[in-house]
């Protein structure tokens, strides 16, 4: 079966999730064939996971004063900043008889992505939780997610190319506590190909040759037609919709991806003030 290969450039988090919920429908439909697709966005943006509490975790003002888009993707888990120094990736394919579970479908396309970027940087990643892609010094510097439909499934994979700590900060909450004043935390866990000395201008165009040619299946490079553009519009309203991205606000608290390990946190502080009660996280 033949990939479809899709490139993305200079959009927003709404388009990005409705190009993504689009292929999900249209190739369990069998209308469209396995599909992969490179991303960047060309502004800040903010997804929350499904299930997360948007006023507890993101200080919507400063997020609006940022520059920053907000939405509530379809996948779960917990907040991540995407901005253009992040590159996404993200594989859409139809289930099977003998579907992978979900833990063999991070690890296929996890593993594509870490054995990608060492061919790309040289740089040793390696796959905890399921869905974390971390240094060998245990620094965060990419994570998955994905999604089921009745007929499809999707695991998209953001890497980061450069992190801004301080923009990151000052948008980011866990259980309505700011989070500032951790930078020096941060620092140790929340890293990059830059952080880690192996930023390389050309990384996205190179990465994205390398991890095409992970799979066996041949492929077809093809730009989004005039139809679809118009269908993902439609379903970008939906993610820009305020009741939406506010939820019910009983969602619990998840705080941001580069802050766990897992389900544990990884600041000392916080860890004790859960323990006290202090904080509430799931």
């Amino acid at each position: 079966m033949t990939l479809r290969i899709i490139d993305l450039e200079g959009i927003d988090i709404y388009t990005l999730h409705a190009t993504e919920d689009y292929f999900l429908e249209q190739v369990g439909q069998g209308t469209q064939p396995p599909t992969v697709i490179f991303s960047t966005i060309y502004r800040p943006g903010i997804s929350i996971g499904k299930e997360q509490n948007l006023e507890r975790d993101i200080d919507t003002k400063n997020a609006k004063k940022r520059g920053a888009d907000i939405t509530r993707r379809m996948t779960g888990g917990r907040s991540v900043w995407l901005d253009q120094d992040h590159y996404i990736v993200s594989l859409i394919r139809p289930k099977s008889p003998n579907d992978l579970d979900t833990a063999k479908k991070y690890a296929d396309v996890c593993s594509r992505v870490i054995k990608s970027i060492h061919a790309t940087t040289g740089l040793e990643l390696f796959l905890k939780n399921n869905n974390d892609l971390m240094t060998s010094q245990n620094g965060h510097i990419g994570g998955a997610a994905q999604h089921s439909s009745k007929d499809s499934y999707i695991v998209h994979c953001y890497i980061r190319k450069k992190i801004n700590l301080d923009c990151v900060l000052d948008v980011i909450m866990l259980d309505g506590r700011k989070l500032q004043n951790y930078k020096n935390e941060f620092k140790e866990f929340a890293v990059s190909l830059e952080t880690e000395g192996y930023y390389d201008y050309e990384f996205s165009k190179k990465f994205r040759r390398s991890f095409i040619s992970c799979f066996e299946e041949d492929f077809e490079e093809k730009d989004l037609t005039t139809f679809e553009k118009i269908a993902i519009e439609k379903i970008a309203q939906d993610y820009k919709n305020p009741s939406y991205i506010a939820g019910t606000g009983n969602e619990p608290s998840r705080g941001n991806c580069d802050m766990f390990e897992g389900s544990k946190v990884r600041i000392r502080e916080l860890t004790e003030l859960a323990k006290k009660g202090e904080l509430k996280f799931r």
